[in-house]
């Protein structure tokens, strides 16, 4: 799975830290890793203004400002 390497600070503070191993990581960024159904799959790469005019036209109360 990776390590876990635990610290702790000055004030008593616990924090644990995760290193992913190299190939588990690799492995699930692949492009083909996924298989299930990605939802609103037509809005994979839209711009910020076409994510804007989305929001707008199912939000007209609340428009974004950008």
């Amino acid at each position: 799975m990776g390590t876990f390497t635990p610290s702790i600070d000055r004030h008593g503070a616990v924090k644990i830290n995760l290193r992913v191993d190299t190939a588990l990581k690799e492995g699930s960024n692949a492009r083909d890793a996924y298989h299930g159904e990605i939802v609103n799959r037509e809005r994979v790469g839209l711009s910020n203004e076409e994510y804007k005019a989305l929001w707008d036209a199912d939000h007209p109360d609340d428009p974004l400002e950008i």
